[in-house]
């Protein structure tokens, strides 16, 4: 059971003097570092400022305590010969096999605290390549039928975190790593099609290549169409994989809005910062034009899809990702996370869910299509315009429009309850908090008169 530690005025600064434990490994330094961010539920104080700066640096001691043992554990590691050490490691006279995987993991661990807590994408980056580059050091890369669960288990952790790596395998998580690809692969055709050129002339065909990633997108959504069943509820592998799974369906329907967002809407801003590549309010009023800026004038012409195409695809894909987002599992599943969306539920007083928010811009892609629909959709319901969006209705018919686009616009709702319950569970990392304020802030000036 965790134990409230209360410390007397301002804290400044903390030491390792100054608690009552310190863990033994990397490893256990980073979990402590992400744990020490998940405020008690019965503390009073757990969001005020004190209360936040506290397990900021609670996180910030364990995680640079744990990349300093890293080192140590690694210089163990590759030693010619492996002597006594009395650390981490354990004191034995050749090093656990399953401690061989310590320092990986914690590199995995340390990549995700600098995204979700300092939103330091640089440093993410760094951490997950040097969690790859030491699995490979340790030929975890090229694991024989002798290996360990648990080493094959270290070497994939490492992997999950990268969106590329020229050391890729295809098992056993071919399909996420598919899925993270192809998120990569359409912003680099964007790049390569509309960013790059000096003039207002795009100097490749993009038909043929849009056409193309379009249908690879399309092939890796037909393979996760269907979620593999856990045979028990309570087999943790078997829920890790759903969870790997449904990880993988958000990704790839994020990769499929990227791709046909800016023909669906024009990339018109809903948000006041950038991030994930979509556009902002702040760069609209520094210019009038910017929120179409960055596309040549014949973007429309040569794009192979028309705009009711690329709507309705962004529309379904955002009502996948707001499902999946919903069922991914968090540290209470049994927790109704729409009670803490309102607050009504005792359940959220006893207990404090949360979750790694490794979906946050999938988040952020399908609410900008959700708002965005519910706003052109209710605007055409009070103006009698709702032929114009007749497409977007399941077996549009004029005498039933108004009961169908009511209900499409209850839909749209739902799927912006179930991606603000999800992004609230990870409001206490202050890295990608920002994020989901932008989410909740955009839904409800949205449904604003509503």
């Amino acid at each position: 059971m965790p134990i409230a530690f209360e410390f007397q005025g301002e804290i400044e600064d903390l030491s390792r003097s100054s608690l009552p434990h310190w863990p033994g490994s990397s490893l256990t330094l980073a979990i402590s570092a992400i744990v020490s961010l998940i405020p008690l539920s019965q503390d009073p104080y757990a969001l005020s400022d004190s209360g936040i700066r506290l397990r900021r640096l609670h996180a910030k001691l364990y995680a640079e305590a744990a990349l300093a043992e890293v080192e140590n554990e690694i210089d163990v590691l590759s030693a010619p010969t492996t002597p006594r050490h009395s650390s981490a490691l354990g004191e034995t006279a050749e090093v656990d096999q399953t401690a061989k995987g310590y320092p990986v993991l914690a590199l995995v661990l340390l990549s995700v605290y600098e995204y979700c807590q300092r939103g330091n994408i640089s440093r993410m980056r760094i951490r997950a390549n040097q969690a790859v580059t030491t699995a490979v050091d340790l030929s975890l890369h090229n694991l024989g039928p002798s290996s360990t669960e648990a080493e094959r288990r270290t070497w994939w952790s490492a992997m999950l975190v990268l969106y590329l790596s020229s050391i890729d395998q295809q098992i056993p998580w071919a399909l996420l790593l598919e899925a993270e690809k192809s998120i990569l692969s359409v912003s680099e055709t964007f790049n390569e099609c509309f960013m790059n050129s000096p003039t207002d002339t795009i100097s490749i065909n993009p038909s043929s290549k849009i056409m193309q990633l379009k249908t690879h997108i399309a092939s890796i959504i037909q393979k996760l169409d269907r979620l593999p069943k856990p045979t028990s509820d309570a087999d943790p592998d078997e829920n890790a994989a759903q969870c790997i799974w449904r990880i993988a369906v958000v990704l790839v329907h994020s990769a499929r809005i990227r791709l046909h967002r800016a023909r669906a809407f024009m990339d018109i801003p809903i948000f006041l910062d950038k991030y994930c590549d979509l556009s902002a309010i702040k760069d609209m009023m520094e210019s009038s034009s910017a929120f179409d800026s960055k596309r040549p004038s014949n973007f429309d012409s040569v794009f192979p899809f028309t705009e009711q195409d690329s709507s309705l695809l962004c529309l379904k894909s955002s009502q996948v990702i707001a499902r999946n987002l919903e069922n991914l599992p968090t540290a209470n599943p049994y927790l109704d996370r729409f009670a803490i969306l309102g607050g009504k539920s005792s359940a959220a007083e006893e207990h404090t869910p949360f979750m790694l928010p490794f979906f946050m811009c999938a988040a952020m892609q399908s609410s900008y299509v959700l708002l965005m629909f519910h706003y052109r959709l209710r605007a055409a319901f009070e103006s009698g315009h709702l032929s114009m969006y007749s497409y977007l209705l399941h077996s549009p018919q004029v005498a039933s429009e108004p009961q169908d686009a009511e209900r499409l616009l209850r839909e749209l709702r739902q799927g912006m309850e179930s991606i603000i319950g999800a992004v609230q569970l990870a409001q206490m990392f202050e890295g990608v908090n920002n994020m989901s304020q932008e989410i909740i802030i955009a839904y409800q000036s949205t449904l604003t008169g509503e």
